[in-house]
């Protein structure tokens, strides 16, 4: 019996070690964001900022230090918010946000 509680605390452990190395390695949040035609850092980017100039409007949506140019998954929606970036359009603000950063109030 002891053993066994032995074991599946081990395992509980090593699963959780294993869960927050890959929280870690899961991806990019440093980088430049183009919000009302202004570059905005996202995090801490290493990249000085992209040179090409950021539209204005109300498009927002994130650019890999790559250069400037856009990742793969860049699709728009009709208000030219970036969709696999989490970015929908508010009516409110007329704007594109991401609505776990910033609400957006109903008409």
């Amino acid at each position: 019996m002891k053993k066994a509680l032995i074991i599946i605390v081990a395992i509980l452990f090593v699963a959780l070690v294993t869960a927050g190395v890959l929280l870690l390695m899961r991806g990019k949040e440093d980088t430049w964001l183009c919000q009302s035609g202004v570059w905005v850092k996202h995090g801490h980017p290493s990249a000085p900022m992209p040179l090409e100039s950021c539209p204005s409007g109300n498009s927002a949506g994130p650019v890999e230090e790559n250069n400037g140019k856009r990742p793969i998954g860049g699709d728009k929606d009709e208000h030219g918010c970036y969709i696999a970036a989490g970015y929908s359009w508010c009516e409110t603000k007329q704007k594109c946000l991401r609505n776990w950063e910033e609400l957006c109030p109903p008409n």
